[in-house]
């Protein structure tokens, strides 16, 4: 059974939090970091994929934000006049 990325990112956060980390990292296809205090600390927890994290990504904000940070990203990268 497949267990779904929001499922996934409840644990990290829950895992975050008994550790006391201030920030969590997360990229594509990488073991999740945690900054706790003044360390990086890189996690046992399952890597999410570019899929899983689109999914996490339009479950927690409304699609015109993740519109206008898709153009925002083309920019920066310099594939969007």
């Amino acid at each position: 059974m497949k267990t779904n990325a929001r499922e996934l990112l409840d644990n990290l956060l829950q895992d975050a939090f008994d550790k006391k980390a201030r920030v969590v990292y997360l990229l594509p296809d990488e073991p999740p970091v945690f900054r706790i205090a003044d360390a990086l600390e890189r996690c046992e927890h399952q890597v999410f994929s570019s899929e899983q994290m689109a999914e996490i990504a339009t479950t927690l904000f409304p699609q015109e934000k993740l519109d206008k940070l898709g153009v925002e990203m083309a920019k920066l990268v310099g594939i969007y006049n």
